[in-house]
């Protein structure tokens, strides 16, 4: 089986997902395993009759997965003349590096002559399928193994005792090599075992020591660290006693502190509901047009002074600015009103132009005035 070389048999029973990851488990396939997993699922679901086994590959024994089983071909009843015995016994090698290398198919019955192209001279068969595994877009195990299962029930493989001798002893002799090394293999794992257990056991030896030191030397400091301890307790109990008396000092400022801003509160909530009583009064005179009869039933003789002084200027210069103010104000009025009656077409472009150049020099005129005012009253003052 051209560099295989078989480990052990195909495993006994039906063949299920568990046997077959036990035997892949002790294949050298890397991270491949699933992949292989999947494709050999597959290929035992629609081919019930084939087993998984191990093998060895090439000189340096890497073990691989071998699918064992027989097909029976349907032939017809001329080929059946040429073949009376259709049913051959079969083996597919997962080589490492699968699915990206090709499997390797081995017919194991012993064939009469190897006329057939498909099939090599140590029973290797080599379909177009195998042989282009990697041009193909899909690699699948099972798809190759249908397409040589047609191709041989067109051209059987003819079985009898074959013709070379020299290779059934060459077979024979690697058969025996193989079981040699498997029983030295054997033999080394079990010296290994044994000399494992024996470090094994010295090994306990010294851990046994090692642990009744160790519980030793932790007695010990448990002993000198419970006076520590009891120190520390007593600490930290003190700490605990000052944070509390200086917590509750803390509560009895926090409590007079609260009460001044609600008296504060307080104070200012009277003094907002005077001024919004004043804020009315001042509304209601300003609404019936400085009105002195309502102005004088309204309020007493005190807040009418207060207002008067409030609103009247005091000196020439706020006169004057406020004067200023309100041409300012009815000169940004006019201005709107200007530019609505342009966009209405009321007036045309050239009149709007020449009404904005004349509010806009006056009220220019009127700001220069207001800061020197401003500045001559700050002078003052």
């Amino acid at each position: 089986m051209d560099s295989f070389r078989a480990s052990r048999g195909p495993s006994e029973g039906p063949q299920t997902e568990e046997t077959i990851r036990y035997d892949l488990e002790e294949c050298d396939y890397g991270k491949l395993k699933e992949t292989v997993l999947r494709d050999v699922l597959n290929f035992v679901d629609s081919h019930p009759n084939f087993k998984t086994s191990i093998t060895y590959e090439g000189k340096q024994s890497d073990r691989v997965l071998v699918l064992y089983g027989k097909e029976r071909l349907n032939l017809d009843e001329y080929l059946q003349l040429y073949a009376p015995d259709p049913e051959y016994s079969m083996s597919i090698v997962l080589p490492l590096g699968y699915p990206y290398k090709a499997p390797k198919v081995y017919i194991l019955d012993e064939l009469k002559e190897y006329d057939n192209e498909v099939i090599t001279k140590n029973n290797k068969v080599r379909t177009e399928e195998l042989k282009d595994w990697k041009s193909f877009n899909s690699i699948d195990l099972c798809f190759a193994y249908d397409r040589m299962v047609e191709y041989f029930t067109t051209n059987p493989p003819v079985k009898g005792p074959s013709k070379n001798r020299k290779s059934r002893k060459s077979k024979s002799r690697k058969k025996s090599k193989s079981k040699r090394k498997s029983k030295s293999r054997r033999k080394s794992k079990r010296k290994s075992k044994r000399k494992s257990k024996r470090k094994s056991r010295s090994t306990k030896v010294s851990r046994d020591s090692q642990r009744d030191t160790l519980i030793a030397m932790a007695t010990s400091k448990l002993e000198s660290g419970d006076s520590e301890y009891g120190k520390i307790m007593r600490e930290c109990q003190s700490r605990v006693t000052q944070s509390l008396i200086t917590l509750s000092a803390n509560n009895g400022k926090l409590l007079k502190a609260r009460n001044l801003i609600d008296e504060k509160t307080e104070n200012l909530g009277s003094q907002i509901g005077k001024l919004e009583t004043r804020l009315e009064d001042l509304q209601a005179y300003v609404r019936h047009d400085h009105d002195d009869d309502y102005y004088n039933q309204r309020m007493s003789s005190s807040t009418q002074k207060k207002l008067i002084k409030f609103i009247t200027p005091s000196d020439d210069l706020s006169k004057k600015l406020l004067s200023l103010t309100s041409s300012e104000l009815a000169i940004e009025d006019c201005m709107a009103e200007a530019k609505v009656c342009y966009r209405k077409k009321l007036v045309s472009l050239e009149e709007y132009l020449d009404i904005v150049r004349k509010l806009s020099n006056k009220q220019f005129k009127n700001v220069a005035t207001k800061r020197k005012i401003m500045a001559l009253k700050q002078l003052v003052n």
